[in-house]
């Protein structure tokens, strides 16, 4: 199945298969509404999320598996603006989503075969 969602319509290579990593703004910084906080708990606050490096973390690990992959992975990195840990995942699904099939309506005829393919096996597997 991998092969067949993978190959190119014009009977080519296997395209790479895209990789979507992404972030929200505020993981690594305070919210607006945390500003209002006191003074202590937004001081923790920000020891916590610079410990944690979220958006740098996911940054640098998108920038290695580039590196280490070259042609084999397509790998997109994105932060959400204005978006924390707790909103982001629903952005992300919908960008993870959206993004291939948006890619229908380009030129790129290479990652076009791959998502009309996925396209049509999912209209297949709902006939079915």
């Amino acid at each position: 199945m991998t092969d067949f969602l993978q190959a190119d319509v014009t009977g080519g290579a296997p395209a790479a298969p895209v990789l979507f990593l992404s972030v929200g703004e505020w993981e690594q910084s305070l919210e607006r509404w945390e500003l209002r906080l006191p003074e202590i708990q937004r001081e923790a606050l920000r020891q916590h999320r610079r410990q944690r490096r979220m958006v740098d973390g996911v940054r640098e690990l998108a920038w290695r598996l580039q590196d280490a992959s070259a042609d084999k992975l397509e790998v997109s990195f994105f932060v959400h603006a204005g978006q924390s840990h707790q909103s982001v995942p629903l952005l992300s699904l919908q960008q993870a989503l959206y993004a291939p099939f948006s890619a229908l309506m380009t030129q790129n005829h290479r990652r076009n075969g791959r998502i009309i393919k996925l396209f049509s096996y999912f209209m297949w597997m709902n006939t079915v």
